[in-house]
């Protein structure tokens, strides 16, 4: 609790989401309380200016005096930065979606191990330790959907559904001082598909007063249709065809939190398990997370049961195996962790075949336009770097474009244009894209003749409701 009573409540936008698709953070203030809404890992793709931004956060937060950290979901651009404020000394309860803390566990013990690979190899100092992972596990709280929790006597909040990934929340919060009351919506990140895996469907915010709202695509090329999965799976199907024709090799870089999970579902209901050819998953923090993954999911259990015990899926831990897979002249798929080819074993299966023009790159997922991945993914750069060395991008590039965690354009504007609210400040977006939205919004909300406000701000900015 901090000494200076706030006036009015508001919300300081700390992350660097305020302005683009990563780094996602909200410090809500009311009365003389401080309450913070996800604390990210900025990921854009240049590795050392994001380390050195990740550094220096926290100076506008005050870690000892936050009351309250709540937790949307687990992804590491949500997470991943919440054990440092514990390092600098935040002790406050940590509200996290029932049945995660083992994945949270997971997610930021393996951080730790890159910050260690970091500090060998560039001396980096680790953001965190494992011990400051364990105090921040020592303060969580794990909170039922749907079930109000009390904070304090002034303040609570719900997790409704957000079906972006296992477990993923919405935040809805109340609060008053005892004459007025304010009610503020954080939507995390969101996704509305019929075709989602293990995910129950979205649940829509009640009226706020304030909405701070993702807008990841927020862009008319973005528009999802029903028939793009069939396509997808004709597009996975003849590579896989042509692989096994030219005993290629098929890459596919991936999230290892639910995209590897929904990747070898797909594969395994392609060929109802009789899957033609070898699937290497070279991802130790996906087959770690799929471990737990029955303990996760909501629905779907039958098929990760089959799923699981389908001997197509080789699973690889040790680095030597994924070298000796790699000198295979046999045709295989290779599921690998790291969607952006920032980091992760995807970096080494690219760096090693993007050269290769039998060789196939799927991409199945959202890419920071900046990384390595978003670049081989325009085709307009001829050469890539990848793990500090320039590759000839000459492989064959697949984008499955049905396989987003996310809103497209059409879903964004059909939900926030069927809420009530007074204000929506979009975030978690890219800002040209999603001042275009703005304008489609304002107008369909105009034609409901809603009075609602539709707005972006820059990082660090306080709005007020």
């Amino acid at each position: 609790m901090t000494n200076k009573k706030i006036k009015s409540a508001y919300v300081e936008l700390v992350g660097t989401n305020a302005e683009e698709v990563t780094g996602s953070a909200s410090l809500v203030r009311f009365l003389d309380y401080s309450i913070l809404v996800d604390y990210g890992l900025r990921q854009s793709g240049n590795d050392k200016e994001d380390y050195i931004t990740n550094l220096k956060r926290n100076k506008d937060i005050k870690p000892k005096k936050l009351d309250a950290i709540i937790l949307t979901h687990a992804h590491i651009d949500h997470s991943g930065l919440i054990p440092k404020l514990y390092a600098e000394g935040a002790d406050c309860p940590l509200y996290i979606p029932k049945g995660t803390k083992g994945l949270l566990t997971i997610m930021w013990q393996d951080c730790v191990k890159i910050f260690n690979a970091d500090y060998d190899r560039y001396k980096r100092t680790p953001l965190y330790t494992q011990d400051n992972i364990d105090t921040a596990l020592k303060h969580i709280k794990e909170c039922d959907i749907h079930k109000t929790r009390k904070i304090n006597d002034n303040i609570k909040f719900t997790y409704i559904n957000a079906q972006h990934i296992v477990k993923s929340r919405q935040v809805y919060m109340e609060m008053t001082d005892g004459v007025n009351k304010k009610t503020l919506g954080i939507t995390g990140d969101i996704s509305d598909y019929d075709s989602r895996y293990w995910l129950s469907p979205l649940d829509e915010l009640p009226y706020c007063d304030l909405i701070i709202g993702e807008s990841t695509y927020a862009n008319k090329k973005r528009l999802y249709k029903n028939r793009d999965r069939a396509t997808d799976i004709n597009k996975l199907s003849m590579t896989i065809k042509y692989a096994l024709e030219n005993r290629s090799k098929v890459i596919i870089p991936t999230f290892s939190l639910n995209r590897l999970q929904d990747m070898m579902a797909v594969i395994y209901e392609m060929y109802d398990g009789d899957i033609p050819i070898d699937i290497i998953i070279d991802a130790p923090l996906g087959i770690n997370i799929s471990k737990i993954w029955h303990k996760l999911i909501d629905c779907d259990n039958d098929l990760w049961d089959k799923v699981k015990s389908c001997n197509k899926f080789q699973y690889v831990t040790e680095f030597k195996d994924s070298q000796r897979f790699n000198d295979s002249c046999e045709p295989m798929i290779v599921i690998c962790g790291g969607g952006f080819l920032q980091g992760g074993r995807a970096t080494y299966w690219c760096k090693n075949n993007l050269s290769n023009p039998k060789s196939y790159i799927v991409f199945c997922g959202y890419s920071t336009p900046t990384s390595p991945a978003g670049k081989i993914k325009n085709g307009k750069a001829t050469k890539i770097k990848i793990d500090d060395v320039w590759v000839e991008n000459l492989a064959q590039i697949v984008t499955l474009n049905s396989f987003s965690s996310h809103c497209d354009y059409a879903h964004l504007l059909n939900y926030y244009s069927n809420l009530k609210f007074s204000k929506l400040c979009l975030v978690h977006g890219e800002r040209g894209k999603r001042t275009e939205f703005i304008k489609s919004l304002q107008k369909e909300l105009a034609m409901q003749n809603s009075t609602s406000k539709v707005a972006e701000h820059e990082i660090n900015t306080k709005i007020h409701f």
